[in-house]
């Protein structure tokens, strides 16, 4: 469900009630945008990403590149192995 553009509305709403219906807009849009499944993984890509961060910023390079070590390698190995079941099923 797409939300009408603010300010397609907004100018039929009396003065008086127009900034706090602009807020539930908002927060409206912003609930939706949430529910978005790539909006979750995106969000939490990037916090995982800082924490893992955190040892560069200490100066700890090799416990940061291990923190990063499973960043790299479960999409590496997950697209290992579904390219062995492919490989599996279709020979």
């Amino acid at each position: 469900m797409a939300l009408p553009r603010p300010g397609s509305w907004l100018r039929y709403v009396p003065d008086q009630e127009r900034s706090s219906r602009l807020k539930r807009w908002r927060l409206l849009w912003l609930r939706m945008q949430w529910q978005r499944r790539s909006v979750k993984i995106v969000t939490l890509l990037i916090i995982n990403i800082l924490i893992c961060l955190v040892p560069i910023w200490m100066g700890l390079y090799s416990l940061a590149l291990l923190a990063l070590l499973p960043l790299l390698l479960v999409p590496a190995v997950g697209a290992m192995a579904f390219w062995l079941t492919w490989q599996e099923y279709h020979r």
